[in-house]
């Protein structure tokens, strides 16, 4: 009866999303060899996607504006509790003012406030200590007030499944599905400057499996990139990836991993652009001191078009520092360089340098800090280079009450097209039950 009910929850969960994500993440575990979600957000571009770029017309992305950092509320809800279910209503208002909406250099940017309302829904589901299902959905609308551009709706449904000792001790599976549409080229990051509504879903599986100081970690992920506008639909395509993680624990501060990464990138109205490619990894995740950890590691991406056939590969490099000074005080320092190649963007060799920190000044006041230096050398010629920072302050009115101010700036230079600024003030309050 119990494996009929997981079953069953699992079920009403399913319908609720496919993933808008990008399928190209490599898996990961932690400290305790636990399999950890992929990581999300423009990071993943790094070292992913390839395709032979038209060398007639430079290709020039939007300037990068990131959404503000998601603080987590300082306790969890409790919910609407109905057995094994719990339900958490949201709701998300915000108001941005924005002094270039339309991503222009100075002579002809335009100011406007945008409001901004997501109502929404989250899910949890628990059976006993093993099995756990959670599936959230937000519905959102993007008013411009002053109407200098289009306003636009978005959705995002999300829904996860995971389940620990599967049969087998140590072995975890986490199936995830979710899909989003938006209508703001901003979440599209590099891809389109003028605004193009798209969707995109996938489906994962992710096994995860620890033996004593072993562990490994596999999936298969399949996703979906549709645009609306006809122009735009040429560029639709679908990927294809599966990761691979395997590292050995030799002592509790000292854990080397290996990584290889395969994806088939495929385009559904294009011929001629397919492309795969390969990326291999090793590196060390080390605790230096209580406070400091850190993650070096080193490889090589090979991005193969299939036809007319043609490779290209380089080294890739990444670093990344952590330091926690108990619970409230934590900062983070990343740095890569080498090779890298995006289905907009081609290959290229790209440097990029991250640094934040995070701040519990009181157990209801956080500050959130980030900045991001990053420069790209394009094979097509084009060469630019992408500065962002931003601070945020979060004060936890209650416990389903969040209220957020956040400072974002943005910066990108070229040698194919004007400099261009951008600035954002964003008031605004999360209410999660």
């Amino acid at each position: 009866m119990l494996k009929t009910r997981a079953w069953v929850a699992l079920a009403i969960l399913w319908p609720l999303a496919f993933t808008a994500k990008s399928a190209l993440a490599e898996l990961t575990t932690d400290e305790s060899g636990r399999l950890k979600p992929p990581m999300e957000g423009a990071a993943q571009g790094k070292t992913t996607n390839y395709v032979i770029e038209s060398p007639q017309i430079p290709y020039i992305p939007p300037l990068q504006t990131r959404a503000p950092r998601q603080q987590a509320f300082g306790e969890e809800p409790d919910g609407i509790r109905m057995g094994r279910w719990t339900l958490h209503p949201m709701m998300t208002e915000r108001l941005t003012y924005d002094d270039n909406v339309n991503g222009a250099d100075e002579t002809r940017q335009i100011h406007d406030f945008i409001s901004e309302h997501a109502p929404g829904i989250g899910v949890n589901y628990m059976r006993g200590r093993n099995f756990k299902a959670r599936g959230s959905y937000t519905f959102g609308w993007h008013d411009y007030l002053d109407d200098t551009q289009r306003d636009y709706l978005t959705h995002d449904a999300t829904v996860e499944a995971e389940w620990s000792n599967a049969g087998v001790r140590g072995l975890t599976i986490l199936v995830r599905q979710s899909y989003n549409q938006t209508g703001n080229t901003q979440v599209l990051e590099d891809e389109f400057l003028s605004f193009t509504r798209v969707q995109g879903y996938s489906s994962a599986i992710n096994l995860g499996y620890v033996r004593g100081r072993i562990s490994v970690a596999t999936g298969y992920e399949l996703a979906f990139t549709d645009y609306f506008g006809r122009t735009a639909t040429l560029n639709d395509y679908h990927a294809h990836s599966i990761p691979i993680v395997f590292s050995y624990k030799l002592s509790q501060r000292l854990v080397p991993y290996l990584t290889y990464n395969y994806t088939a990138n495929r385009f559904q109205h294009r011929d001629g652009i397919d492309f795969d490619t390969h990326i291999i990894k090793g590196g060390i995740r080390a605790t230096l001191t209580r406070k400091f950890s850190v993650d070096v590691s080193a490889g090589n991406s090979r991005a193969i078009a299939i036809e007319p056939y043609d490779s290209n590969d380089g080294q890739t490099y990444n670093f990344n520092l952590e330091y926690r000074h108990s619970s409230r005080i934590m900062a983070r320092l990343s740095a890569s360089h080498g090779f890298s190649a995006g289905v907009r963007t081609g290959s290229a060799t790209n440097t990029e340098f991250e640094i934040g920190g995070d701040f519990k000044l009181t157990r209801q006041f956080n500050i959130s800090t980030s900045g991001m230096w990053r420069t790209e050398d394009r094979d097509s010629g084009l060469q630019q280079s992408t500065l962002t920072a931003q601070v945020g302050f979060f004060y936890h009115i209650k416990k389903f009450l969040q209220a957020n101010a956040v400072y974002n700036r943005s910066e990108r230079s070229s040698n194919a097209g004007p400099d261009i600024a951008i600035n954002q003030v964003q008031f605004g309050f999360n209410f999660r039950w």
